[in-house]
């Protein structure tokens, strides 16, 4: 075996080792969300888009969905 050869295995099996072990972070379901807010808070969450914007509104007991209104041009 030729030495670049065994440079190039040794970088592989680095390289799957970190992607076996890497693990990205998982969106939190809205019952999570619910839990960490306390009774008096609310969590405001936009989507702004050319055609549609919308707000969320997140209480630890309810959500809510509005369509904002498009923004006006002159």
């Amino acid at each position: 075996m030729l030495l670049g050869q065994l440079q190039f295995r040794n970088c592989c099996s680095l390289d799957d080792h970190y992607t076996q072990q890497s693990q990205y972070p998982q969106p939190l379901k809205l019952t999570q969300i619910q839990q960490q807010l306390d009774e008096d808070k609310l969590l405001l969450e936009l989507s702004l888009g050319e055609v549609h914007s919308y707000v969320w509104a997140v209480t630890p007991n309810s959500v809510n969905t509005y369509e904002l209104p498009l923004k006006k041009t002159n």
